[in-house]
């Protein structure tokens, strides 16, 4: 939002009228396999199993969040990942479990941003 948008919005002549263009991201965790997959000298890196579906769905989500990730990521993340003592909670739970490819998942979703 603070770098594409403006960008489009300053490069093209017509840039106000689509430069509010949105993106999410989805993050699980779990075995996955990685395939070369594609026409012979043009294929790319593939991921398949449960983890990157999954993954793909949630950045598929319209719930008002940037960010989606599964129970078992937030699980895993440390407490400074989860709560910060002057902003508060990062992640919140959606308030019906997300089904994807016949699984119910608990889903968070945030638009807390880190910066290196």
């Amino acid at each position: 939002m603070e770098i594409i948008r403006p960008a489009i919005k300053d490069g093209w002549s017509d840039g106000s009228d689509f430069c509010n263009i949105s993106h999410r991201v989805g993050i699980d965790t779990g075995e996955s396999l990685i395939v070369r997959g594609g026409a012979r000298n043009n294929s790319d890196l593939i991921s398949v199993g449960g983890a990157p579906n999954i993954a793909a769905k949630l950045s598929d989500l319209k719930n008002g969040h940037a960010t989606y990730i599964t129970k078992r990521v937030y699980d895993d993340l440390t407490d400074d990942l989860r709560y910060h003592t002057s902003v508060g909670q990062f992640w919140s739970k959606l308030p019906i479990p997300v089904r994807i490819g016949g699984t119910s998942n608990i889903v968070y979703g945030s638009h807390t941003r880190w910066e290196a």
